[in-house]
């Protein structure tokens, strides 16, 4: 899959010491013109319904669980795989290093969603699934002050940025 990009958190860290690896799925879902996203209330932050991967769990069923649990609707079976981007920062407890390796894939939902099922942590973030164009998505992501509480922010602004440019210049 091809290399999107990379973020290195924090600039003193020694990529080449070991570190402990997180693979996630994160789905890029269309539908005229708008992406199927996931809303914070609490932040405001838009971001991919995705998550990691649980032992065992290959993409498609990373992909389906993630997405029911945070949208409410379910994944058709088709996914073609888009980009991955790669994050370094401190690892928990501000020490080692740790790699979040983010997978996205083009999927597709079936139109009518079910009930979302949310973990303990997105509860606390409030979200819902809502659907936008990239532009605004990533618009809206630029109006929310930085926090380490969503640090996925500038990662899924990039991708909504690079979503935007190529649906622009194909």
């Amino acid at each position: 899959m091809e290399r999107l990009f990379t973020i290195v958190r924090s600039p003193d860290l020694d990529l080449s010491a070991a570190h402990r690896v997180r693979k996630a799925a994160r789905a890029i879902v269309w539908d005229d013109g708008r992406l199927l996203l996931v809303k914070s209330r609490k932040y405001g932050d838009v971001k991919f319904p995705g998550g990691g991967a649980e032992p065992g769990e290959n993409a498609f069923a990373t992909l389906s669980r993630e997405t029911a649990e945070e949208t409410g609707y379910r994944l058709k079976t088709r996914i073609k795989p888009f980009g991955v981007t790669v994050e370094y920062g401190r690892g928990d407890g501000g020490q080692g290093i740790f790699c979040n390796e983010s997978h996205y894939y083009v999927c597709g939902v079936y139109p009518m969603p079910g009930e979302q099922h949310l973990s303990e942590y997105e509860i606390e973030h409030g979200y819902d699934p809502v659907w936008m164009t990239p532009e605004a998505a990533a618009d809206q992501n630029d109006r929310v002050p930085d926090d380490p509480a969503i640090p996925w922010k500038q990662r899924e602004t990039a991708v909504l940025r690079l979503l935007a440019a190529r649906r622009k210049n194909p």
